[in-house]
Parts: C-alpha cells; structure tokens; sequence
C-alpha cells in the first residue's frame, strides 16, 4: 500500500531482498528468532498527473520554449517528494509495516519471541 507524501504525489517503498535459511536464527533453548530484515528503501515515486498543471507557457514571438521544462520539473517535484517523505519517517514506517506481519506470523508459528536486526550489506570484491 502506498504511503502518501502529499496530496499530489506517492512515495511506495517494496522489499525486493529474498529472504533465506540465513536470514533467521533461532535459539532453540528460548524459542527465540532473530530475523534478518533488508533496509527499507524507496523504490517507486509518481506524480499525480491530475493535480499537476502548468500555469504559465510564455512563448515569444522569436522563441520557442524549452521542451525540457517540464521534464525538469517533474524531476524536480519527484525529488521534492522523496526528501518530504524521508523528512516524515517514511523509511522508518515501512519497516515497522514489513516487520508487523512477519511477528505475528513468527509467533503463530510458537516462537516465543522475534528480534529484527539489519541485513548485512554484500561485501564487494575488491
């Protein structure tokens, strides 16, 4: 589900990372799980198109315009999205989301209790 970060425009983040037999450990003494969680990440912005408009287009008689403008300015309105949803705790939000269900899910399961920790960036090959 999208989280909006203003009226005219949406900020989505989705979890791509594939989660594996590495991604839990479980202390079999305490019934306990650590479960490795990907870093929340933006991944989609869009513009609402319905509640974008262009409110001046001044052509000169010798001018043409810049054709770029708009792009430019979408560019500029998705960058201004992305900061305000940063700002407001968006990343922070969808981890708490991602994270919610799988608790539930791992105490169904009858772990006793479910720790969530950062997945460890791949390490480059130098």
């Amino acid at each position: 589900m999208p989280l909006r970060a203003s009226r005219d425009g949406e900020v989505t983040r989705v979890m791509h990372a594939p989660m594996n037999d590495d991604s839990f450990e479980v202390d079999e003494d305490s019934g306990a799980v650590t479960v490795k969680m990907p870093p929340a990440a933006i991944t989609y912005v869009s513009i609402d198109n319905e509640a974008t408009q262009v409110f001046d287009r001044d052509t000169g008689l010798l001018t043409k315009g810049d054709p770029q403008l708009e792009s430019d300015a979408r560019q500029v309105a998705e960058e201004v999205l992305v900061t305000s949803a940063l700002e407001h705790g968006i990343l922070e939000t969808a981890a708490q989301n991602a994270e919610a269900p799988m608790r539930e899910f791992l105490l169904g399961l009858g772990y006793t209790e479910v720790t969530f920790v950062p997945m460890e960036e791949p390490q480059e090959d130098s």
